[in-house]
């Protein structure tokens, strides 16, 4: 339907980012950046990231790291939400 043609649009359906690019994993407790690119290949996820705003262009802040692989808590403009390290790592952050 339009909803699942309009997230693919958005997340850019895709493999993981390329070596060496800086994703949402990669930041420390209190760093903040803008995400550039979400690769998701499962349409329950593309909405889900979309509701959380975890969004090309939306900035992201990290909150607080869970130690041991746990996962981030990060705020979005649509709220605080704990994000697993291993979605965290394929996350695009921009000036990467």
């Amino acid at each position: 339907g339009t909803l699942r043609s309009a997230m693919r649009t958005t997340l850019h359906l895709s493999a993981d980012p390329p070596r060496g690019a800086r994703t949402l994993a990669d930041l420390r407790k209190g760093a903040r950046g803008f995400i550039e690119h979400v690769p998701v290949d499962d349409d329950g996820l593309a909405a889900e990231l979309a509701a959380l705003r975890l969004l090309p262009g939306e900035g992201v802040e990290v909150v607080q790291v869970v130690p041991f692989g746990g996962p981030l808590l990060v705020q979005t403009a649509g709220g605080l939400y704990a994000v697993g390290r291993g979605l965290a790592r394929r996350i695009l952050l921009a000036g990467s």
